[in-house]
């Protein structure tokens, strides 16, 4: 799904690869979106290959209740995380 704002494109999609789930996000420059993914812990996903606290454009990682909100600046993301 997209949706043109007038800061650019904001997209987000996924697809499932056997257990892994891959969500891709892509944020227009000059702006911040809450991601929300439905794992447990933040050690659970991984971005571009590597854990959540690595990428510097991260904030507010919090985990509750089974769901995992997060602050990400401008950029595409990949998350990857294993289905439950």
């Amino acid at each position: 799904a997209s949706f043109h704002s007038s800061y650019g494109t904001v997209a987000c999609g996924w697809e499932r690869k056997e257990t892994t789930i891959q969500v891709i996000v892509k944020i227009p420059a000059a702006t911040e979106a809450t991601v929300i993914l439905p794992v447990t812990a933040a050690t659970d996903v991984i971005e571009s290959g590597k854990p959540l606290s690595e990428n510097k454009n991260f904030s507010d990682i919090i985990t509750k209740n089974n769901v995992l909100t997060l602050k990400a600046g401008s950029g595409t993301y990949t998350f990857e995380y294993n289905e439950e």
